[in-house]
């Protein structure tokens, strides 16, 4: 008798044994199976990527068939059917794309969200309890975000992409462990933000140590940009310069389906990307049309409603409507940090100060050429003016006002140049950026904006050159062509 007990004990845990060799086999399937189909070589990979067409292949099985992920256009439509409930069956999932105000929106979300049943988040704790009862006295989770489950570095880790969330499963993986069961219904949410912002505060940010080195890449063998001994020292156009940043697109990627392409490095490849962009873009396009819930805009956190508000009667899809309400104007802190970055990138390419001011000059005549379409648009009844003074007038008023904000100080005549005039400005503000060496005392910084104003008269087809020079603070020296003086005499000559 004890032997037959010993041999049914050993059989039960034989097969427990087996049991858990199977699932630990199906789990390590679940989070890795992308990355098995794509280990090979790059022409394979490349190969694959350009048989792609430009849609979006993202299936609703990667979850459980009971699963669904709701889009914002089924709560729009079905509200009583599909909005959020708080039944534990419903999951509220936020994919944090890097600096683009997602800290300020998770912490929003576990501690000042109003609702029945909100996080508990006590003193000193970095995670909040975010859990509820369901109707079998069940704990269940209804945030999965940064606050509440935490990074959760064995199942879908830091700053986790779209890929990684849905594709890979990693989600419904995270909850099968800790619940014992999947979820009905994932409400997916995140934060965009204006790119070359987003950008520049990333590498703010990277300049103060940020590494993101726990970050699970769809493909593992990502080369580091920079030394981690340096990082804190890497000027802009290090920064720039390295072939494979993540920091480049970052948004389209993390919100597209990198299956489509095959792997992370095909981003960076030797290969034609064009195909590849394309299908990044088609590809987050379409997710966030079709499988977001909700997404924020950080320029405009004032606007945000709330998920599941029924406030269409007519719905409209989301990348139809605007993503600005009138003027955008960039953050001072963030022009005065890519201005001062220019500079010092500038200073490495000349040797003289007169060099320098010509190269400010021509980065300035970039700018001014795309001026006048954008004054066009701010501007309501613009009219191209033809008239030599109402143009400068022009300048000096509503240019100088977008520009700025606030009018040029003067604008004279030359008394001994008819072709020769004068905008006067105190303080430039990109002079209050830059604290110049004694080498460098006749440096004036203006040089940019003397671009500015050239390219954007010259568009205007009032032909000219001009400088800056250190005179009443900056005066600006616009020197016409001759045909734009003989051209302003005829006018008012056939006027009178």
């Amino acid at each position: 008798m004890r032997h037959l007990n010993r041999t049914f004990s050993c059989l039960i845990s034989t097969i427990i044994l087996i049991f858990f060799i199977i699932y630990l086999i199906y789990a390590f399937w679940t989070t890795t199976k992308f990355n098995f189909v794509f280990t090979g070589t790059p022409s394979l990979r490349f190969s694959y990527a350009l048989s792609q067409p430009l849609t979006n292949k993202v299936n609703e099985n990667n979850f459980q068939k009971n699963s669904l992920i709701v889009s914002f256009d089924q709560i729009d439509q079905d509200f009583d059917k599909f909005s959020f409930k708080f039944s534990g069956e419903d999951t509220l999932i936020f994919l944090h794309i890097q600096k683009t105000a997602g800290t300020t929106f998770e912490r929003f979300l576990v501690r000042k969200l109003n609702i029945s049943n909100p996080c508990i988040c006590e003193e000193g704790q970095k995670r909040c309890d975010c859990e509820i009862i369901d109707n079998f006295g069940k704990k269940r989770i209804w945030l999965f975000s940064r606050y509440s489950t935490g990074w959760v570095d064995w199942a879908c880790g830091l700053h986790a992409d779209f890929t990684k969330l849905v594709v890979a499963n990693c989600v419904d993986y995270y909850f099968k462990i800790k619940e014992g069961q999947s979820k009905n219904r994932f409400y997916l949410t995140t934060f965009i933000r204006e790119p070359i912002d987003r950008f520049i505060s990333e590498f703010s940010h990277v300049k103060r140590g940020a590494r993101w080195k726990r970050v699970q890449h769809f493909c593992n063998n990502m080369s580091e940009c920079l030394e981690f001994d340096l990082v804190k020292e890497v000027e802009l156009d290090e920064f720039l310069s390295c072939p494979h940043n993540l920091a480049f697109n970052r948004q389209t990627r993390m919100l597209a389906d990198l299956t489509l392409i095959g792997c992370d490095n095909l981003i960076f490849s030797d290969t034609p990307t064009s195909h590849f962009g394309r299908l990044m873009l088609e590809s987050a396009k379409k997710n966030l049309q079709n499988k977001f819930a909700f997404f924020g805009i950080k320029e405009r956190m004032n606007e945000i409603e709330m998920i599941g508000r029924n406030t269409r009667s007519n719905p409209v899809s989301i990348l139809d409507k605007s993503l600005s309400k009138g003027r955008h104007e960039i953050n001072i802190s963030t022009f005065a940090l890519l201005f001062a970055e220019m500079i010092k990138y500038s200073q490495n390419k000349v040797n003289t100060v007169q060099e320098l001011q010509e190269r400010l000059t021509d980065y300035g005549k970039f700018v001014g050429s795309r001026l006048l379409d954008l004054i066009t648009l701010r501007e309501k009844g613009y009219k191209k003016d033809v008239k030599l003074l109402h143009m400068l007038m022009f300048l000096k008023g509503p240019v100088w006002k977008n520009l700025f904000g606030l009018e040029a100080d003067k604008l004279e005549r030359s008394n001994e140049d008819p072709c020769k005039y004068f905008l006067i400005e105190k303080e430039p503000m990109v002079n209050t950026f830059i604290s110049l060496p004694k080498d460098k005392g006749s440096l004036n910084c203006a040089s940019f904006i003397a671009g500015i104003i050239e390219a954007f008269l010259a568009e205007s087809n009032f032909p000219c050159r001009v400088t800056a020079h250190w005179h009443m603070g900056t005066a600006y020296m616009i020197e016409f062509e001759e045909q734009v003086i003989t051209r302003e005499n005829i006018i008012n000559e056939m006027s009178k």
